[in-house]
């Protein structure tokens, strides 16, 4: 491409080599409309004086749109003739031998590539997403996928793709070793591990797939397993994984340097704690001098610091973990160093994605305030609360800083609201009343405001009942909940003679309260 465009410059330089006076321009390769639309969108009018660097911007401008395959540009007396050559359009896109991966979801990513029918044909996106998928295929154990594709001309002018895949078969552990494992037997070591050998008397409710997720997750599962049991200093040294000739079975080894194992002689906070020492210290009550080391422990404690200070407003706190080695007597001393950093504070709360929800009901769910400190477990609170109304299929939030500030985040919650209304019908038969018609509609968050309202109603053969409710959650700013039902009932089984007739007609009201 770079060719190219450097090859049509220097065309357009050669042949313009003075200014002229442009009085038309001409575009060759596309049809008038198109041409037209050339014509609007480069960077030189009628009448305008065109020097070699003007054209030049022509062709720079036209090759980025990356609608060429070529472009070139010349002068004739006072006409600039663009001459292009566009790049075909995707007619069919065909799929084949894919079972792994169904077909729409191939579909999606093509699309989501612009590689469909009616985009520009881009060989190299195509190339792009073919090794994207093979990729892909060899994340979940199909190291022999193979993927061809093809482009062929149509009758339109455009190109058909067709990507034939043949996705292998999934490759499995045949057998699974450990060097270097002293204080553990390779027994033990493997039922902590998803990966399993295929032995099909042994594991049969278990998975001999080599995966890529699978295994580097059985890499971290060995790392806790050994560090949560006092072997602070262990370390993989390697893994050597070996495939037989068609990728479908799998040796592998894994070599352990376990070290010694540590006990905890000293825990201590330092560092910048805003003067919370004692809060923080406090965390220490439990611990015991001489008590096994355990990574676990120890990232349970950091979690705490970084939470109570996050409560405080400091929610860039950092905490770093230094052990301190006595290899004579196999101790360690942990030193929690902690920086907690700027107190920062609360400028907005904002709410993206609400198109029906008004603002007023998600920000009753705040616990964090405007203009206070940033408290984490507030903020994340706040998130809790809105998914436990139901209104929201999901809720992510951030705390993006304050452009030109230090210390200010705004806390944005953004959502994805949910259909929140439902209609019900039914028919049931009753030996003594008949059949009967059921029906009702439920809305939720209703109006956006939160609140309930539903309608449901019943008809027999003797009588018909309805009932109206509704129930404002937030009757309160405190959270007092107010419900009610409005119901009427008309009963008639006069006609009736196996039975002991009587009419009855009842309304009224009710009304509950609630708290939260």
């Amino acid at each position: 491409m770079k060719k190219l465009l450097l090859s049509s410059l220097l065309i357009a330089n050669g042949v313009v080599a003075a200014p002229f006076v442009v009085k038309d321009i001409r575009v060759e390769g596309v049809q008038p409309t198109t041409g037209e639309s050339i014509i609007s969108s480069i960077p030189v009018r009628v009448g305008q004086t065109a020097t070699d660097t003007d054209v030049s911007n022509v062709v720079r401008h036209l090759f980025s749109q990356q609608r060429f395959a070529d472009v070139r540009a010349t002068r004739e007396g006072n006409t600039l003739v663009i001459k292009v050559a566009e790049k075909p359009i995707i007619g069919k896109v065909e799929i084949e031998g894919n079972q792994a991966i169904p077909k729409d979801a191939l579909e999606q990513n093509l699309k989501a590539n612009l590689i469909n029918q009616g985009e520009i044909f881009d060989a190299a996106k195509l190339e792009a997403f073919k090794e994207g998928l093979i990729e892909h295929y060899h994340s979940t154990g199909r190291y022999e996928a193979k993927i061809d594709t093809s482009v062929s001309n149509n009758t339109e002018g455009g190109v058909n793709i067709k990507l034939a895949i043949n996705e292998g078969e999934v490759a499995k552990a045949k057998t699974i070793k450990f060097e270097g494992n002293n204080a553990f037997s390779d027994k033990k070591l493997l039922e902590n591990l998803d990966i399993q050998p295929d032995v099909s008397w042994w594991n049969i409710f278990e998975s001999s797939k080599f995966e890529q997720t699978a295994y580097q997750k059985d890499l971290e599962t060995l790392r806790d397993f050994y560090l949560n049991r006092g072997y602070a200093k262990f370390a993989i040294q390697d893994t050597d994984v070996q495939f037989n000739d068609n990728k479908t079975e799998v040796a592998l080894t894994y070599k352990l340097d376990e070290g010694s194992q540590y006990h905890v002689s000293e825990m201590r906070i330092i560092g910048n704690t805003a003067n919370m020492d004692s809060q923080l210290n406090a965390l220490l009550k439990e611990f015991k001098p001489g008590q096994l080391f355990r990574k676990s422990d120890l990232t349970q404690i950091e979690e705490e610091i970084k939470s109570i200070l996050g409560d405080a407003g400091y929610g860039s706190a950092k905490v770093d973990i230094y052990p301190q080695f006595n290899e004579e007597n196999k101790t360690v001393k942990i030193s929690f160093v902690v920086d907690a950093g700027r107190r920062i504070y609360v400028r907005k709360i904002r709410f993206e994605g609400n198109g029906v929800t008004a603002d007023s009901t998600l920000r009753r769910e705040m616990r964090q305030q405007e203009g206070a400190w940033l408290s984490t477990n507030k903020a994340s609170l706040g998130k809790a609360r809105l998914e436990r109304t139901g209104f929201y299929e999901s809720v992510d939030m951030s705390m993006p800083n304050v452009e030109g500030t230090a210390d200010q985040v705004d806390v944005v919650y953004k959502i994805k609201e949910r259909n929140t209304g439902s209609i019900n019908f039914g028919i049931g038969y009753g030996t003594e009343n008949g059949i009967s018609y059921q029906a009702g509609i439920k809305q939720d968050n209703f109006l956006g405001m939160g609140s309930t309202i539903s309608l449901n109603g019943t008809r027999n053969n003797y009588g018909t009942s309805v009932n109206l409710g509704y129930t404002e959650p937030y009757f309160t700013k405190d959270g007092v909940s107010l419900g009610g039902n409005i119901f009427y009932e008309d009963y008639d089984n006069s006609d009736n003679d196996s039975m002991a007739s009587y009419k009855r007609q009842t309304y009224g009201i009710n009304g509950t309260l609630g708290f939260r």
